[in-house]
């Protein structure tokens, strides 16, 4: 199914690949013994998140500095391997590329950046900036969607790297966003659009 294309972010990152928009490094990791085996592979900082977004975790976004801290807090939780994928850090601020798809074509856009998250070290937008749509931001999240045959609402989160004009995917969220209303305040109504 096409929901689930972005409700594993696996698939996610599969489509992303295939549709050439750039993904940070990120590994599935299901024990400790396949931790240990991807020691020297791992470049830190190192960031945690649910692999499935349907998946309970008691976190959203976990940071690691180094291979210790993870190595200690797959063994201080049994439940961690098997419900995270393990991303490099992408540098950058929090950019939503805000979209109405339909057969392929956009009908409405918007760009937000994020100033503020909840919590702080990563979670939803608590403090966002509008901005005029980055034409390289807008090719890559509509790439995307067109790759995973996506039809209707959509926020392509990326990190973006203003100073190196370096993206990287982040994730799809296929329904509305905490940012809705700095859209509609800004004329980009997108509930209306979808009428």
């Amino acid at each position: 199914f096409v929901i689930e294309r972005i409700l594993n972010k696996s698939v996610t990152l599969d489509f992303a690949r295939k549709a050439e928009v750039r993904a940070p490094l990120t590994y599935r990791v299901s024990n400790v013994s396949e931790l240990e085996q991807l020691r020297d592979q791992l470049r830190f900082p190192l960031v945690a998140k649910p692999y499935h977004k349907s998946r309970e975790t008691h976190f959203k976004v976990r940071y690691f500095a180094s291979y210790d801290a993870l190595h200690q807090a797959f063994a201080d939780d049994d439940q961690l391997a098997g419900a995270i994928v393990l991303q490099e850090f992408a540098e950058g601020d929090g950019v939503g590329i805000e979209v109405i798809i339909h057969r392929g074509e956009p009908v409405a856009i918007f760009q937000h950046r994020r100033l503020k998250g909840v919590p702080a070290s990563g979670g939803a937008a608590a403090v966002a900036v509008a901005e005029p749509p980055d034409p390289m931001l807008v090719n890559q999240a509509l790439a995307l969607l067109r790759a995973l045959e996506w039809e209707g609402i959509a926020m392509v989160e990326f990190r973006y790297d203003r100073t190196q004009q370096r993206s990287s995917l982040m994730e799809v969220n296929g329904r509305y966003w905490g940012t809705l209303a700095l859209a509609i305040h800004s004329g980009v109504d997108f509930p209306l659009s979808l009428i």
